[in-house]
């Protein structure tokens, strides 16, 4: 009798150490910055369940961490204008598995 009540408790502390984790929802905080041309530091926060990828095609802002496995809080450093004019441009975050991605 001893040994069937271990084996009922191992099994209920299985089924019940066995429910699913909600998944995380792939989210980025901050839709929209605005650094002037004297250039600047933000942060912003990335929700995900899996890796990440962030991009960029301009040379003068750079994001830190670029990559992460999880939720992540992230760095943008915009560097001076050499001209002082106004500059846009986009980052991209890319979800790895399913190539959804947001600006």
């Amino acid at each position: 009798m001893k040994k069937i009540n271990i084996i009922l408790s191992i099994l209920c502390f299985m089924a019940l150490s066995c429910q699913r984790v909600p998944e995380v929802p792939f989210d980025v905080d901050v839709r929209e910055m605005e650094i002037g041309p004297d250039g600047g530091t933000r942060t912003f926060s990335i929700k995900s369940p899996t890796g990440w990828i962030a991009t960029t095609e301009a040379p003068w802002i750079a994001i830190s961490p670029a990559n992460g496995t999880s939720s992540s809080e992230c760095t943008i450093v915009v560097d001076s204008s050499l001209t002082f004019t106004s500059r846009e441009d986009i980052v991209k975050i890319k979800l790895g598995e399913s190539g959804e991605y947001k600006e």
